[in-house]
């Protein structure tokens, strides 16, 4: 498994909106409205795990000694 970061993600998404023109085509094709990838791309949201399982991904937490 690679880690990805939190940039990853928004770059994939990105890479997304450029590949279908639209944050509305995203959200269709993802099945999540246009808002959210916007509320995303902007900061204001995390990707929640519909859209990261549509995105192949799943968020990990884990702690880390010093």
């Amino acid at each position: 498994m690679k880690r990805l970061t939190e940039q990853d993600v928004l770059d994939m998404l990105n890479q997304l909106v450029r590949d279908h023109r639209t944050q509305t085509a995203v959200g269709k094709h993802l099945g999540v409205s246009a808002v959210y990838i916007s509320d995303i791309l902007r900061g204001r949201r995390a990707p929640g795990g519909k859209l990261l399982k549509k995105l192949g991904i799943k968020r990990v937490a884990y702690y880390e000694a010093r």
